[in-house]
């Protein structure tokens, strides 16, 4: 499964969010885990790997620590966590 949306700034929902969102709560994630500025997304259910691209890299503040993001995030997904892959 792969998204594109147009832009950063489209009009009302992103496409994304619409079908990123059910992924983020099958998994027990909150909304606010994945930035705003996503350009596109894939997911691989037999492997559980998420690729978000973002429009450019991103730091995001999660509690008390300051998180960041590059444009190119890949993620294992499994419920209530996200795990990164180092590649």
């Amino acid at each position: 499964m792969a998204v594109r949306t147009p832009g950063p700034r489209q009009q009302g929902r992103p496409r994304w969010q619409e079908r990123l969102r059910p992924l983020q709560s099958d998994h027990c994630l909150p909304n606010a885990l994945i930035p705003k500025s996503v350009n596109c997304f894939s997911y691989d259910d037999a492997s559980c790997l998420l690729e978000v691209r973002l429009y450019g890299p991103y730091y995001a503040h999660y509690e008390d620590e300051l998180t960041y993001f590059d444009s190119k995030e890949r993620e294992n997904l499994s419920y209530g966590t996200l795990r990164k892959v180092i590649e």
